[in-house]
């Protein structure tokens, strides 16, 4: 009687603790010697998988354009280089600061990072900046908005109403200010200026601004950006 019992406590601690629930009325008894199967291993993506998921880098798509000859030009947008560029300039900017915190150190110190390294990584952000730069000035050069406008024109034009929408506010500013600070003081100010009709001009500056830039930012989206062919 007690060999059944302890061959029964042995037999019952074998049981899976999950079983019970997942086993459909299976005894969940595991027999003694008997393997487990091992989980089957998830299969790796294959190359095209991973070339579809894969975020490619400007630096990624010249090495391919000239190693493989896949990259089709025409899948990038202008609006897509812009924004490369932009995030060229930062990083190289922080790259600047990096660079300086590796040039000297104390004697008998090592540098946070490799001084020459950081160089060599210069270099290269500074070739795809000036490849995307041309690129950018080439595609403005050679296309118009959807009213006949040129891109450079629309862009001057956005720039200079800000300029004007910037001196107008800070001239009304200049107004206001000098009102409060001496309006307790034997100080007589006579205003040169409408401030009411200046605050309406930069609304309606404002306004055109607006209009240009959604313009500019419609056309970089549906532009394809033109590559200089010699590079």
């Amino acid at each position: 009687m007690e060999r059944s019992a302890a061959r029964a406590v042995r037999l019952e601690a074998g049981r899976l603790p999950d079983e019970a629930a997942t086993s459909g009325g299976h005894s969940g008894r595991v027999k003694l010697g008997v393997h487990m199967p091992r989980p089957r291993a998830r299969a790796r993506p294959t190359a095209a998988t991973v070339d579809v998921v894969r975020v490619w880098t400007l630096g990624d798509r010249r090495r391919e354009s000239r190693v493989r000859g896949w990259y089709p030009r025409s899948i990038v947008k202008l609006g897509e280089a812009l924004t490369m560029r932009a995030d060229l300039q930062k990083r190289i900017a922080q790259l600047t600061g990096r660079i300086q915190a590796s040039a000297v150190v104390q004697e008998g110190d090592r540098p946070p990072e490799d001084p020459a390294r950081l160089l060599d990584e210069l270099r290269q952000m500074s070739a795809d900046l000036e490849w995307l730069i041309t690129a950018i000035n080439l595609t403005n050069a050679a296309s118009s908005l959807t009213d006949g406008q040129t891109v450079t024109a629309a862009l001057a034009k956005r720039d200079l109403l800000a300029v004007r929408q910037g001196v107008l506010r800070s001239a009304a500013e200049a107004v206001t200010q000098a009102q409060a600070r001496y309006s307790r003081s034997e100080i007589r100010l006579a205003r040169q200026l409408d401030v009411a009709a200046v605050r309406k001009e930069i609304d309606d500056l404002a306004r055109q601004r607006r209009v240009v830039d959604t313009a500019i930012q419609e056309h970089n989206w549906t532009t394809d950006l033109i590559e200089d062919a010699s590079r």
